[in-house]
């Protein structure tokens, strides 16, 4: 019976798998240089830039009204 290191074999097994070749390792470089920032024209925290006077949101009809008259939030207008 021989023992079976688990480990040991991890180990053999990720120095073969994960070498990269010169190819890939450039063209690895080439799309890193071609991403020039994917926050251009971002600010620094939620959203794009806009410029004042800019209507970000429209609102619909708060609720529904029921037969009766109530109000109810499940009933809302619009594209849910």
């Amino acid at each position: 019976m021989t023992n079976f290191d688990p480990y040991s074999a991890q180990k053999a097994a990720e120095a073969t798998c994960c070498a990269r070749t010169a190819a890939e390792k450039a063209a690895f470089a080439r799309e890193e240089a071609a991403i020039t920032s994917y926050e251009e024209g971002w600010d620094d925290w939620d959203g794009p830039i806009w410029p004042k006077g800019t209507v970000q949101v429209v609102l619909r009809f708060p609720a529904a009204e029921e037969k009766d008259g109530t109000k109810t939030p499940d009933t809302q207008l619009g594209d849910h």
